[in-house]
């Protein structure tokens, strides 16, 4: 049995909806979905599903992320995570609300 694996890549582009809002979107697609005019469905990526985006009323153009930048957003939260406090906190009162 034949597999169809599309390659997908991460992609952040602005369009204009249709209520004239500008909407920013990381997304997943494949590059030949790009090609194509009007509404296309796409996978966002902080939402955590299916969207339209539509390439007809596109901001400016549409830029593929790093593959490593996830990689490198989860490397800083874990630096932060180990942070040392800053030095005000240390030497702080805990104030009573």
């Amino acid at each position: 049995m034949k597999t169809n694996i599309t390659q997908r890549s991460e992609y952040v582009g602005t369009f204009t909806k249709s209520t004239g809002e500008a909407r920013t979107m990381r997304f997943t697609t494949s590059e030949a979905n790009l090609k194509k005019c009007g509404l296309i469905t796409v996978y966002d990526v902080e939402k955590c599903g299916l969207r339209k985006f539509n390439l007809s009323t596109l901001i400016g153009r549409i830029a593929k992320v790093p593959a490593d930048l996830n990689a490198q957003l989860a490397q800083l939260k874990l630096l932060h995570l180990f942070a040392a406090p800053p030095a005000w906190a240390k030497n702080a009162e805990p104030t009573q609300p």
